[in-house]
């Protein structure tokens, strides 16, 4: 990586927040690492979008960063699991609808997905493309990209991050469903 994207003093940090664990992870080590952090959620017709956003408002207000809300209006295609194009268009809106720059856009994506959006080679992709639109002032950054479910969450223990607050369903808003992966995840690392 470029020295601009190292020295993080004049560079804004909007972070991708879905309420669950791995954004919020996020959140909570650039908050940590002292940087100028705001937070921004994407209603995209996802099935848990009422309890991920009521999750959002609940972290950033325990870390002290603005948060804003972006209604798509429509809903994204999903086959298999996996949103059609989904951290690609999160990415440019995020990058987009803000006029901080330099700029640095997180997302919480991490290690062993099975999801083309998740890979080194996608942030390598997406760099690409905000490269040519933003003449190099927008890095996207995964901070987690190399690193397991298992350790992100240890990594957000560390930071003190509340679990509680967090939510993290694929299939509906509250209750959760018990049954999907990020549900899995959740009982599986003993987070609820």
């Amino acid at each position: 990586m470029d020295d601009a994207i190292n020295n993080h003093s004049d560079q804004h940090t909007l972070v991708l927040m879905s309420g669950g664990i791995d954004s919020s992870a996020a959140a909570s080590l650039y908050v940590t690492e002292s940087r100028d952090v705001s937070g921004v959620f994407v209603d995209y017709g996802q099935p848990a979008a009422e309890s991920e956003w009521a999750a959002v408002r609940q972290i950033a207000e325990f870390l002290g960063v603005d948060l804003r809300r972006i209604e798509l209006g429509f809903e994204l295609d999903s086959r298999r699991g996996e949103i059609f194009g989904r951290n690609a268009i999160l990415a440019l809106i995020a990058a987009g609808t803000t006029n901080h720059r330099p700029l640095s856009v997180a997302m919480g994506i991490h290690a062993l997905s099975e999801y083309y959006d998740t890979t080194l080679l996608f942030m390598q992709h997406i760099q690409r493309i905000l490269d040519g639109y933003s003449g190099g002032d927008v890095k996207v950054e995964a901070p987690f990209v190399t690193n397991t479910k298992a350790e992100v969450i240890e990594i957000a223990r560390n930071n003190g991050l509340p679990f509680q607050l967090t939510y993290s369903c694929e299939r509906q808003s509250a209750p959760q469903c018990g049954d999907c992966g990020s549900c899995g995840d959740r009982i599986a690392n003993s987070v609820d």
